[in-house]
């Protein structure tokens, strides 16, 4: 095979396993390298040492070892490329993970725990349905990517897909069915019922990973646990993959709580809700450090407690801070305000959809500032509400 068709097959494969693209050095050290050139070679032609192009060599050889499984180094490149690309292995890759939307996921911080509790649901307890349920920007979609990555071995398929642009339910269906059936059913014209009949067979015949993003994109915004009107189909479908019999997994990541898993989770049962806190002390200081903030002493620390780890808002309150307080964080937890700009646009896409009640309990809650019991709580309210109402919105305030 020539040099370029090996290049593709490389390239290929990265993508496949969602491993992040080669950067220049990668690639000049990979394309010289299948052409036999050596490393002092590839350092006459470039402003890199022999030494530092042996060290890119050698992570790169280590890369694609793990992802081939199969030795790599400078030597036998060639061979195993070519064997792999004349591989079953490499058009099997083409048909197994459809990503659509999924994010990068390169850069990663923490949830060691996390993924080892969710590779144990679907693998050992062979959960059929699971929820992330997190508030905006906590990470629930990179930890869903980075689960399916990591399991690879344990399905014959991996299907991605966003209801951030709220599909209609027979076209999500109709993809869906035609991507694990490799094409043989691409025109599905009868009722969403019988698509969502057709899809659990599938699921029933192959072992699949089915990932769906941005839930609460068809939940009804003010109306806990229901949905857009037109959408009442997709309970019918989560109602269905959670109490029948099947060898696949559907992963759900929401910013409430959706109704039919809440209905059928619990601990022994094959459904289960993943609540996704915000990143330890330590987890938040590296993605401090990745935006360039010098912290010094406790500051960090205090910076990752205000925002409770969450990781976009720590991302966006270090861009204000390297703006605006020249990197400074004592400086900037001195003048006291936490919630601006990008920071309250998180937040309002959260209390936005909040019922009028939940928004009032909410704010009394923040006026208390102190633990309060349902009575004297109930007793803030105006205009008051019903005894089984505040309970309801409080139970539906803990979901989202």
């Amino acid at each position: 095979m020539n040099s370029e068709s090996l290049l593709k097959t490389v390239e290929k494969l990265l993508l496949a396993k969602r491993v992040e693209g080669l950067n220049d050095i990668q690639m000049v050290v990979l394309q010289s390298s299948l052409t036999g050139d050596s490393y002092s070679q590839i350092a006459s032609r470039s402003t890199y040492s022999v030494e530092y192009l042996r060290d890119v060599g050698a992570k790169l050889w280590q890369t694609l070892s793990r992802l081939i499984g199969e030795s790599v180094s400078k030597k036998n490149l060639r061979s195993v490329l070519d064997r792999y690309q004349q591989s079953a292995v490499l058009a099997e890759l083409d048909r197994k993970y459809f990503w659509g939307e999924a994010i990068d996921v390169s850069i990663f911080y923490g949830r060691v725990q996390e993924l080892k509790t969710l590779e144990k649901w679907i693998v050992k307890d062979r959960c059929r349905l699971i929820e992330i349920l997190a508030i905006g920007g906590m990470g629930k979609t990179a930890l869903a990517v980075k689960l399916a990555q990591q399991m690879p071995a344990e399905f014959d398929f991996v299907v991605w897909r966003s209801l951030r642009n709220a599909p209609p339910l027979a076209d999500f269906l109709a993809e869906v069915i035609a991507l694990i059936s490799h094409q043989q059913e691409i025109e599905l014209v009868v009722e969403p019922t019988v698509h969502i009949s057709r899809l659990l067979h599938y699921l029933q015949e192959r072992r699949c990973l089915l990932i769906l993003d941005n839930v609460e994109s068809i939940l009804l915004s003010g109306s806990p646990r229901q949905y857009l009107a037109g959408y009442e189909g997709y309970g019918e479908l989560l109602r269905r993959v959670g109490e029948s019999v099947h060898q696949s997994c559907m992963l759900l990541t929401s910013r409430e709580q959706v109704a039919e898993v809440a209905s059928f989770a619990g601990n022994n049962l094959p459904v289960r809700i993943l609540p996704l806190g915000g990143l330890s002390i330590e987890e938040g200081m590296a993605v401090l450090d990745d935006k360039g903030l010098l912290l010094a002493g406790k500051a960090g620390e205090e910076l990752v407690d205000l925002y409770d780890g969450n990781p976009l808002a720590l991302k966006i309150v270090s861009t204000s801070i390297l703006e605006l307080f020249d990197g400074g964080v004592r400086k900037f937890l001195g003048q006291g305000t936490a919630v601006f700009n990008g920071i309250r646009l998180l937040l309002e896409r959260q209390f936005d959809r909040l019922s009028m009640v939940e928004r009032q309990i909410m704010f009394w809650l923040a006026i208390n500032r102190e633990w309060v019991t349902v009575g004297d709580l109930a007793a803030d309210l105006l205009p008051v509400v019903s005894g089984g109402q505040l309970l309801e919105s409080l139970e539906y305030l803990q979901g989202r």
